[in-house]
């Protein structure tokens, strides 16, 4: 549905871009409201403002929520 680039953020220097909800959500994996839930609870990273009407997360941010969540590869 996205192209690739989505799922691979940054690299070393990479300039950190702003992901809006349509982005993120086929990201995380969670719909909106338990990704608000998770936010509030600390659990996932805080959305920024871009205007007054319009929220975004730090790819970084993202990438860096991924991968903690990702079950490791010893566990399997």
């Amino acid at each position: 549905m996205y192209p690739a680039q989505y799922t691979a953020f940054t690299g070393e220097g990479a300039p950190d871009r702003c992901l809006r909800w349509p982005e993120v959500q086929p990201l995380v994996g969670v719909s909106r409201t338990p990704w608000w839930r998770m936010i509030r609870a600390g659990d996932a990273p805080r959305a920024r403002q871009i205007s007054p009407n319009c929220v975004g997360w730090l790819a970084g941010d993202i990438a860096a929520f991924q991968a903690a969540r990702a079950p490791s590869m010893e566990a399997a």
